[in-house]
């Protein structure tokens, strides 16, 4: 598994690659004012040439996974000195304006507007790069109440592509766990009551906050005392849904430890739906006799 840092740089690899094919093969500027009798002095002397129906194919591809990227940036780089999040956002707005295409532009070839992009985008690049960890740990797992019902036993939990992880248990989780406690279906009533008898047993072995083994050099566990600002998250995520928190969750796990692998733990398909738009990791619970 990739660490959170690892995954943007992927992600702007791509961008990087779209915006060269974008730039160099399918765009071109003009002169605004062609003739020496009509032009007007002014830094911005070009235009772009309209794109065709293929090229604007790719532009749009390119705007939804910039923005993405960006949209995931943003909340990463959140807590960063505001010299920080100023250049990200600088950065942003210079990428966006080269992709977009709209407005007359101060570039006179394509050239230099794909070298002010790159370089745009190397600078947040930059700015991720020295994001502060709160640790390197391991792998970092967050799963859903789904994927605790799925597989109750969490000592059992094995992963093929991480020999050793930390389970995160989140508030929402933990949350929703203490109402199904009361469910008036009892086979659902007596897992939630399951689970969280045994999140209780976990704290007999130390502080959950800090992290304690379920199996040694395998795995250990870690509960989040508070919920995420949703203020500072995703701005399409609702805080009125309980999948959406669950999200919320994971990439404030995401942004307190960019070094680390990160990644959702769920069988539900809508919340995969979800994280693949957002662009967040996740893997299946494991099944009961893994």
């Amino acid at each position: 598994m990739e660490s959170v840092a690892s995954n943007l740089k992927i992600m702007a690899e791509e961008i990087q690659q779209d915006l060269v094919s974008l730039l160099f093969g399918k765009s071109s500027l003009k002169e605004r004012f062609p003739e020496p009798e009509h032009r007007i002095v002014t830094s911005f002397n070009h235009v772009w040439s309209p794109l065709d129906n293929e090229a604007k194919q790719l532009q749009g591809k390119l705007l939804e996974s910039y923005r993405r990227f960006c949209a995931i940036g943003e909340v990463l780089v959140s807590g960063t000195p505001q010299e920080s999040r100023q250049m990200f956002m600088e950065s942003r707005a210079a990428i966006l304006s080269i992709i977009e295409q709209e407005n007359p532009t101060l570039f006179d070839t394509v050239h230099n507007a794909a070298r002010d992009a790159l370089d745009a985008l190397h600078q947040q690049i930059g700015v991720i790069d020295h994001l502060y960890s709160v640790s390197e740990r391991k792998v970092l797992l967050v799963p859903d109440t789904n994927a605790l019902f799925h597989n109750p036993k969490l000592e059992s939990w094995r992963f093929p592509d991480a020999a050793q992880f930390i389970i995160v248990l989140v508030p929402s989780v933990l949350t929703e766990l203490d109402y199904l406690e009361v469910s008036t279906k009892e086979a659902v009533r007596d897992k939630a009551r399951r689970l969280v008898h045994q999140c209780k047993e976990f704290r007999r072995r130390g502080s959950l906050t800090a992290g304690v083994t379920l199996v040694t050099g395998v795995s250990e566990v870690l509960a989040i005392a508070t919920e995420p600002d949703m203020g500072k998250s995703l701005s399409w995520l609702d805080h009125n849904n309980k999948d959406d928190r669950t999200l919320a969750s994971v990439i404030e796990v995401m942004r307190l430890h960019p070094r680390s692998a990160v990644a959702l733990v769920t069988a539900d398909v809508n919340l995969q739906n979800k994280a693949e738009f957002a662009r967040v990791p996740f893997i299946e619970p494991p099944d009961t006799g893994g």
